[in-house]
């Protein structure tokens, strides 16, 4: 079963007065909270939906014109100007709600911020001891602009005030908004993820009221979407728990319904590399493959840290005193226990070749050190191609763990959050004892046992039925395409209604 011994359906809501709320931005959070209604209401529950998603406007990514960044409000309005108002995502759910007799409201923003806080700098430690609401300022800052950034902030780095009081503004509608709902209105809540500012202000007031909050994210099939269908997911707690997706992926129930094609098509996928995951190519076409000349005279290892900018403040772990507590620790133990003569490469996690490059300070330390050798972020070194030139490879959380893993190349596991761990225990070293075994004998796990995760990867959660999603960011809904352009416009290139959804 899945956390708590509790699998989650939708029958458990029958007969409730149940509450879901479109928090935005993104343009999947429509078609989720669209597919979590229609399918509560199926299953017999009073839905209402709340779309707060104008609160976020003031942290969403702005339209960059000839590199200057528009107001905040250019989105809405070059929306209303350029797309059939019956074909406007928001509209058209406000609509299939009323047809299907879900009442729907929707919030607007009042305030505005452009004007107020040119170009001034502030350091995140300037609001440690600030609360916004129930909100701490320095956790949810570090959360939303670390994610922005894509890089790990510290308290000593510098951001816009601008953004860090649209952020504020947005926390605080979202708080008058929600406190005008009484907590025992409804019985149960819906939120998608909770990691942005307006997601986590719902969770975090209504959990704190003790309501039931579950939060919806993408499941099963959005690792290649090419081949599979997407489905929608449910959390208890938080999408950032290892713990419950550890559960889900391991569930007896969902077992059952192992599909062997589906699987065998996301292993083989894996494994021969004709689709890159997520769709995230780091590497671009042009990537260099390890040149031999760079092994060292024993043994060669490779490190292939994780990027840590993805976290939410609905989840706090601590991990056991005597595992590895972050991955600087993990490196130093690797280094502590391999040959004078041995060599450790640290693959650090490839840059977004579409983003400015951001260093991570905390590997520096290293650079000095003669056993290792640092692979930059904007490096376009192939990491298969490197991985596979090692004895043995390591991996903190990333998602290239389970490649290296369903390809054969020998890898070990160093910390537990690694969600796809659980079904690879024989090369999980968390700590020393289980790294010295390990660097004595590298081994692979079964290929049995790797096949739960690829199971939910293909279909873990509940298949999309009322909507859709095809190239070119076409969603369809209730297999009508939404935002399409007023006729007079229909000859304006694609991208400018992909940088207005």
């Amino acid at each position: 079963m899945c956390l708590n011994d509790c699998c989650f359906n939708f029958q458990k809501f029958s007969k409730s007065k149940v509450a879901v709320f479109i928090s935005g931005p993104g343009n999947l959070e429509f078609p989720w909270a669209l597919e979590t209604a229609l399918r509560l209401k199926s299953a017999g529950a009073q839905v209402t939906v709340f779309d707060v998603s104008d609160y976020s406007l003031t942290y969403s990514a702005r339209i960059k014109v000839l590199g200057k960044q528009l107001p905040i409000k250019t989105r809405k309005i070059l929306r209303g100007t350029f797309l059939k108002q019956n074909t406007r995502i928001e509209n058209r759910i406000s609509n299939i709600c009323s047809s299907n007799d879900i009442p729907y409201f929707r919030s607007k923003s009042s305030k505005s911020i452009n004007k107020h806080y040119p170009r001034k700098l502030v350091k995140i430690s300037d609001f440690n001891d600030v609360y916004w609401g129930l909100i701490r300022a320095n956790e949810i800052l570090h959360t939303h602009l670390s994610s922005k950034y894509k890089k790990n902030l510290t308290d000593d780095d510098l951001v816009p005030l601008s953004l860090v009081m649209g952020i504020r503004q947005s926390i605080m509608e979202t708080f008058d908004f929600i406190q005008n709902i009484s907590p025992t209105e409804f019985s149960y809540y819906f939120v998608c993820n909770g990691r942005q500012p307006v997601q986590a202000v719902l969770s975090t007031y209504l959990r704190n009221r003790g309501c039931c909050v579950y939060l919806y994210e993408g499941g099963g099939g959005y690792v290649f979407p090419e081949i599979l269908n997407r489905h929608i997911d449910y959390w208890e707690t938080s999408p950032a728990n290892h713990i419950e997706s550890q559960a889900k992926i391991l569930c007896l129930e969902k077992v059952k319904n192992f599909d062997e094609d589906l699987t065998s098509r996301v292993i083989l996928t894996f494994q021969t590399r004709t689709s890159i995951p997520y769709g995230l190519d780091f590497f671009t076409k042009t990537s260099q493959k390890f040149d031999a000349a760079r092994l060292g005279k024993a043994n060669n290892y490779a490190f292939f840290a994780t990027s840590q900018f993805e976290f939410s403040i609905l989840h706090k772990y601590k991990r056991k005193a005597q595992f590895f507590q972050n991955q600087i620790d993990a490196v130093q133990s690797i280094l502590s226990n391999i040959n004078a003569n041995d060599k450790l490469l640290i693959r650090l996690h490839p840059s977004d070749p579409n983003m400015p490059i951001q260093h991570d300070r905390e590997w520096e330390i290293f650079r000095t050190n003669s056993q290792v050798e640092i692979i930059d972020s904007d490096n376009r070194l192939n990491s298969y191609s490197l991985a596979k030139s090692m004895k043995a490879n390591f991996v903190w959380e990333s998602t290239i763990g389970y490649e290296f893993a369903v390809a054969n190349i020998p890898v070990a596991i160093m910390s537990e959050s690694a969600i796809y761990a659980p079904c690879m225990e024989e090369v999980c070293v968390y700590d020393e004892e289980k790294l010295k075994k390990f660097l004595t004998n590298p081994i692979l796990p079964k290929f049995e046992s790797l096949l739960s995760y690829a199971n939910y990867l293909a279909h873990g959660g509940f298949q999309l039925e009322y909507s859709r999603e095809e190239p070119g960011r076409r969603i369809f809904l209730l297999n009508e395409q939404v935002d399409v352009y007023k006729k007079v416009f229909n000859l304006l290139p694609n991208r400018i209604r992909i940088n207005i959804t």
